[in-house]
């Protein structure tokens, strides 16, 4: 078995510096347990409220046993964390209410879809009009570096628009965005984007 070929290098100062203070690895432990405990406790929440009420406007067979948070160091060079639920996974067919703090950028709530899911997202639009609701435009619904960039406000003026963008994919993202100093509500920002996406009386 061969081996690559790698150049010599040598880390500069700044990056010697970095490597020697252990207060940055400290604080990002600390960083990463309340991320988590955050998102626990949020997830916790989204189940409350789902078992609440007995109906809503969700797809049948939707998984009600909240994930186990995800997470991972580089995420387009950046931390992040993440769960999806309630959702339903298949080779052809996603749908998920995915939550997602990605360090140093943002966190989002989101809704990715595909294959069977898709009608209901199409079908669901007006009811998301006026209500902080985007769509991103691009198709790759997993990918976050271009949500601030592009995306269509859903409205009564672009539900055509993003009708026929949901036409033309295999796959679809909407999504609310949030700045980092809004972390510490994060609950209830999710809470209050799952009642605005998903519940019945929008219907």
């Amino acid at each position: 078995m061969g081996f690559s070929a790698h150049q010599m290098v040598e880390l500069n100062q700044e990056l010697i510096d970095f490597l020697e203070k252990k207060e940055f690895f400290e604080l990002k432990l600390k960083t990463d347990k309340q991320v988590n405990d955050l998102l626990y406790y949020t997830q916790q929440k989204l189940a409350e409220l789902w078992k609440s009420r007995p109906i809503w406007s969700l797809p049948d067979g939707l998984s009600s046993i909240p994930s186990k948070i995800s997470r991972g160091n580089n995420h387009s060079g950046y931390p992040f964390q993440v769960f999806d639920f309630p959702s339903s996974f298949s080779q052809t067919d996603i749908f998920t209410f995915r939550v997602i703090v990605w360090y140093g950028q943002h966190f989002s709530c989101n809704l990715i879809a595909s294959g069977i899911f898709l009608r209901y997202v199409e079908d669901r639009l007006p009811a998301l009009a006026n209500k902080n609701t985007r769509l991103l435009l691009d198709d790759n619904p997993w990918s976050n570096s271009l949500l601030e960039t592009h995306n269509l406000l859903i409205d009564k003026e672009s539900i055509t628009q993003a009708t026929t963008f949901i036409k033309k994919n295999q796959s679809i993202r909407l999504f609310r965005l949030f700045s980092m100093n809004q972390i510490n509500s994060i609950h209830r920002l999710t809470l209050e984007c799952f009642n605005d996406w998903f519940s019945a009386d929008l219907a």
